[in-house]
């Protein structure tokens, strides 16, 4: 959890989880990292409307990048 993203599982198939990204401040969802399958990796899909700086994609960079890691170890690859 950061100062201003919070992170929840909202789903997991057993293969990928899905997380929400809320605001710390009012709980709004602001968008979903889920598994993109054409580039094999988790993608960030913002809510319509939502805006975002330079700080707040960064900490959503880095969740999938420690998701991404993750996964592998899981996995053994």
């Amino acid at each position: 959890m950061s100062e201003y993203l919070t992170f929840r599982m909202d789903g997991d198939t057993g293969k990928t989880k899905t997380h929400g990204v809320y605001s710390t401040l009012h709980g709004d969802k602001l968008g979903t990292v889920k598994w993109f399958g054409r580039w094999r990796q988790y993608a960030f899909f913002p809510e319509p409307g939502t805006i975002w700086n330079r700080d707040c994609l960064r900490e959503v960079a880095d969740f999938i990048e420690a998701g991404m890691l993750s996964r592998r170890k899981e996995r053994g690859t």
